[in-house]
């Protein structure tokens, strides 16, 4: 383990006037950089998810399309039971096949029951075993306090999920696909001739470009919302708004919240070289450790006074070693917290194997002399 020191170069201002007053009965407000929750609510309280439950509902969706059991041109069967969903719809009709790429929009933009149950039916035979494909999913994702009992977000009982677990479904989907992300930022598609609107009414402020609304009586106004701003991307859940109008209030507030009390620092720069490794039979036999991309943080001022950091790497590695091949990783700290998610240091070049008589001889020369073989770097 090494201490590695952290040079600053630049002076902080940070708005401390700031406070937060979410009118909502849970939130949870996360930078995805880091893993880093900067204000939450009730977050593990459980709550109908409402119509936020489609994002497991596409999650399943988009897996199937990646690893190649559906086309985004494949049609599927819109059945009675479908059409006849009640709620928000899609406007499917009965006997018709649907493209995967519209049902993806009349999902993420319209929030179709309908096509929701059509996703369904298809990928878990019915509704009874793509719900216990939901839930599957999300004792995967750890997501503890959720229990599926449909694929829509009907208010059915036992139907429950928190802001945390929502949390973790909405940057599994970002994350895990990127490619499929810019959908939930569509302002409206058009099917059957009608013209559809996405019931996301951030979109295009603060830096918001998705995901997903939802509304039952039980609870109110739902939403899990990301934006983006100076290189970082941010999460909000926020469960249980009185109207349409206050839930877009109150997610403003905790995107501003983040904008103004958080300053955005960069910690680490990619250019850097912050260890060095032993290479055992590489053609060179040192190589140097930095990381990917360029690190940046939201830190309060108390916090970036506080900043340190450790690194954990192999010593001595074998050969071969490839730039970009990960050979450590380095914890930050800030207040005595350890930020939840780790940074890899990869080698900064290759090291390939050296020639076969090389190879031998080296391999005797580190079995006669294992304390001095490394002592002169090349």
């Amino acid at each position: 383990m090494k201490k590695l020191l952290l040079i600053f170069v630049f002076l902080l201002t940070f708005d401390n006037a700031y406070a937060l007053n979410i009118k909502a009965k849970a939130y949870v407000l996360k930078d995805l950089n880091t893993g880093k929750v900067l204000a939450s609510k009730n977050a593990d309280v459980y709550l109908p998810p409402a119509s936020t439950t489609k994002l497991m509902t596409l999650y399943l969706l988009f897996e199937k399309v990646n690893n190649g059991e559906l086309k985004l041109t494949d049609r599927l069967p819109v059945s009675k039971r479908a059409w006849k969903r009640g709620g928000s719809k899609m406007f499917l009709d009965p006997g018709s096949k649907i493209r995967v790429v519209d049902l993806i929009k009349g999902i993420s933009v319209s929030s179709g029951n309908d096509a929701s149950t059509v996703v369904a039916e298809y990928i878990g035979g019915s509704e009874k075993e793509f719900v216990k494909l939901m839930n599957r999913k999300a004792r995967e994702f750890e997501m503890t306090r959720t229990n599926f009992v449909n694929p829509t977000g009907w208010d059915n009982k036992g139907h429950v999920s928190s802001a945390n677990d929502l949390a973790i479904l909405g940057e599994r989907i970002i994350k895990d696909f990127p490619e499929y992300y810019k959908v939930f930022g569509l302002k409206s598609f058009k099917h059957n001739g009608i013209r559809q609107y996405n019931k996301n009414t951030l979109l295009g402020k603060l830096g918001v470009d998705g995901l997903k609304t939802g509304h039952v009586k039980s609870i109110g106004y739902n939403i899990v919302s990301s934006a983006k701003q100076n290189q970082l991307r941010y999460l909000v859940v926020l469960l249980g708004a009185k109207n349409k109008h206050r839930r877009e209030t109150e997610v403003k507030k905790l995107y501003q919240y983040a904008y103004n009390k958080y300053k955005n620092v960069k910690i680490l720069s990619a250019a850097e070289t912050i260890a060095q490794t032993q290479v055992y039979l590489g053609s060179s036999r040192f190589i140097e450790l930095g990381i990917e991309h360029d690190l940046y943080m939201n830190l309060t001022q108390k916090e970036y006074d506080t900043l340190s950091s450790s690194i954990e790497y192999f010593p001595i590695v074998n050969a071969p070693v490839h730039a970009g091949q990960v050979l450590g990783k380095i914890k930050i700290k800030y207040e005595g917290l350890t930020i939840p998610k780790y940074i890899n240091l990869v080698a900064k070049t290759t090291s390939p194997v050296l020639p076969i008589t090389q190879k031998i001889q080296e391999m005797i020369k580190y079995k006669f002399n294992k304390h001095t073989y490394f002592s002169n770097l090349q």
